[in-house]
């Protein structure tokens, strides 16, 4: 699980990224989990087609 303060963005919105499919992740109760590369590879990415 990523700590929220090594994050870029929120938990809201990576809960939200997660939700649409645009991150890897998987829920695991009421939360959203994913890893630290799976965000970075999202924001490498976002940024290319900008």
């Amino acid at each position: 699980m990523v700590e929220e303060e090594q994050l870029p963005h929120g938990q809201e919105y990576i809960s939200l990224l997660a939700r649409q499919g645009k991150i890897d992740a998987y829920k695991e109760g009421r939360n959203w989990v994913t890893t630290k590369k799976a965000i970075e590879d999202y924001i490498e990415k976002r940024q290319r087609k900008r």
